[in-house]
């Protein structure tokens, strides 16, 4: 049931981890306090009034996304007013262990290409604003052709030239919360 609500829920990943935990092969399934404070977190995010905007195709979109050390959040926001974004819909997804050993710069790259191809319905053929809190990342999308750059770096650079991504902006890790806002902040 989590995950059919997970377009309403903001870091997910994050919140359902210690649960998650539980679930590897081999592992004793014990349920302890990190467990249950996930469990109330996540009942508290369900049951918290939804913030979402309904997807206008005329309005200026963007997507906010990061990656945490074994997690993927992003945003897709819509400006209301000058200078006034709503979210559309939240996204994000735990990290395989594989992804979970990339450098930095990899896991952001990953965090912005995954955020692009699931956000796909609403992003294709439109021109959209990227904000990341990684500044090397903006610095390589915008200005690095792709034989320069690392071979896992140019698959996701080549994986995001279908959309039409106007500007990649840094945004410095406190304006860029709605990709990876938690419910602990909240209470």
């Amino acid at each position: 049931m989590v995950n059919q609500f997970s377009k309403f829920t903001t870091n997910l990943a994050d919140l359902t981890k210690p649960i998650r935990e539980l679930l590897v092969k081999n592992t004793a399934w014990t349920w302890e306090p990190p467990q249950q404070d996930a469990f109330d977190k996540i009942k508290k995010a369900l049951t918290s009034a939804p913030i979402l905007t309904l997807y206008d195709p005329n309005k200026a979109t963007k997507i906010a996304a990061d990656a945490s050390s074994y997690g993927l959040g992003a945003v897709v926001l819509q400006e209301e007013e000058p200078d006034t974004w709503k979210p559309v819909s939240f996204i994000s997804r735990s990290m395989t262990t594989t992804e979970a050993r990339y450098a930095q710069i990899e896991k952001e790259a990953l965090a912005v290409t995954w955020a692009c191809e699931r956000s796909s319905n609403y992003i294709i053929g439109k021109p959209i604003t990227i904000e990341t809190d990684h500044k090397l990342l903006v610095h390589l999308l915008t200005n690095h052709t792709i034989d320069k750059l690392p071979p896992r770096l140019q698959r996701y650079k080549m994986r995001l030239m279908r959309f039409h991504i106007k500007d990649v902006r840094h945004v410095p890790w406190k304006t860029t919360l709605h990709s990876r806002h938690s419910v602990q902040e909240d209470t």
